[in-house]
């Protein structure tokens, strides 16, 4: 597992427990002595019980450095799931429609457009969204008039990259009919 370093032989008890992961930023279990977080606690004392961390003792700030772009984290666990942005391997599967993902934090956001619940409510307006980046989005476009995305032919401003993608003027494509615009 990309997040917790836990293996097992069999990818179907891999994406089990994969599946009980939560997003990374709600993550609670903080080892006192290195910083690491944990998913659960079970996790926390696994790594405490470990040679990996020495209590008591004072844990120098490693970086892990990415040999693929040289971003770096402090932990090997972060790294480790940065990594799975540059794999075209997608191994956790949606059990409802069979889309796959790189990571369980992918996988979990995607879970959300198969529910009708919507927590994140607007607090300018009456609308309500299954996910906070959808409300982020929303309160962006709509209440702050921010429009960063400007096509680059017709020099109109959008609010969203998608929309400004959109534009007949981005649609340029060579001739292979791929994306590239050139001007």
């Amino acid at each position: 597992c990309t997040l917790c370093d836990r293996t097992y032989t069999r990818r179907h008890n891999l994406f089990k427990h994969q599946s009980q992961h939560r997003p990374p930023e709600e993550w609670n279990c903080k080892c006192g002595d290195c910083g690491i977080l944990f998913d659960h606690l079970r996790d926390l004392r696994r790594h405490l019980k470990s040679n990996m961390c020495l209590r008591g003792s004072h844990v120098p700030e490693i970086n892990f450095v990415c040999t693929i772009c040289d971003k770096q984290f402090k932990t090997l666990q972060r790294l480790k799931f940065h990594l799975t942005t540059h794999s075209s391997k997608r191994p956790c599967v949606c059990e409802t429609c069979g889309k796959e993902f790189r990571s369980v934090n992918n996988l979990y956001q995607h879970k959300t457009t198969h529910s009708d619940v919507r927590k994140h409510k607007c607090d300018m307006c009456d609308k309500v969204f299954k996910r906070r980046g959808g409300l982020n989005q929303h309160k962006k476009a709509f209440h702050l008039k921010l429009r960063p995305h400007e096509c680059p032919v017709c020099k109109h401003k959008f609010a969203l990259k998608g929309d400004m993608q959109r534009c007949k003027h981005s649609a340029l494509r060579d001739i292979n009919g791929s994306k590239n615009l050139t001007l």
